[in-house]
């Protein structure tokens, strides 16, 4: 439910922060000293690992297949992505003076934008993106 919540919505990083530490606190019967890292944890257990979902990379998937709908050709874009320009183009930073009908694309243009202004959801999308190098 949760995983199906957060790629319809997205995750607050708090909320990923709380669910990854109650599945530590769980895990390690709530002494909360973890030896083993939650890298080790969510390896498979023929690796060694428990098997543990990896919330922040599973986060971080759904992050990348939402930037891949935003990124997508202009006829195969959700509806979503159109209203995700807009708001990414009124964020844009004041220097240098990019006037606002040539804003189409911090992806494919040199303009850069000032992510606080956006909402959480679209901050986190972009955040990613520029994790990975995304232009």
């Amino acid at each position: 439910m949760t995983q199906y919540l957060t790629s319809a919505q997205g995750m607050p990083k708090d909320i990923e922060d709380l669910l990854t530490k109650r599945t530590c606190k769980f895990v390690w019967d709530n002494e909360g000293k973890n030896s083993v890292s939650m890298d080790t944890l969510s390896a498979p257990i023929s690796k060694g690992g428990k098997n543990i979902l990896h919330l922040k990379s599973r986060n971080e998937a759904i992050e990348l297949k939402w930037l891949k709908s935003l990124l997508a050709p202009l006829k195969e874009r959700p509806q979503w992505t159109f209203f995700a320009y807009n708001l990414i183009a009124k964020a844009a930073q004041t220097s240098p003076v990019v006037k606002p009908q040539a804003r189409i694309s911090p992806f494919t243009q040199t303009w850069s934008l000032s992510i606080k202004k956006l909402p959480p959801h679209l901050s986190r999308i972009l955040k990613t993106a520029k994790k990975y190098n995304v232009r």
